[in-house]
């Protein structure tokens, strides 16, 4: 886990994330918290979800991320759903 700020500032959860405004962007987030599954080595990134979610959907939406980058899934990113 590493979070990220467009702010600057933390929460209580993270209190000290890196600021980074570029991946914001690359990433079009326009609504917090964005949440993203990135594959490193493969150079893959996977949209969990925008906004806050229950722990049963979020474990849904971590889920589906995964499938698709591991390319199981049906849909894939940047796919509507």
């Amino acid at each position: 886990m590493i979070p990220i700020s467009l702010d600057g500032l933390g929460i209580a959860e993270y209190p000290n994330p890196k600021t980074n405004y570029d991946i914001g962007r690359k990433l079009n987030v326009s609504v917090v918290p964005a949440i993203f599954l990135v594959d490193p080595e493969k150079n893959a990134v996977a949209t969990i979800g925008y906004g806050y979610s229950d722990y049963s959907a979020m474990t849904e939406k971590i889920l589906s991320a995964a499938d698709q980058l591991s390319g199981t899934a049906t849909l894939k990113v940047g796919d509507d759903r």
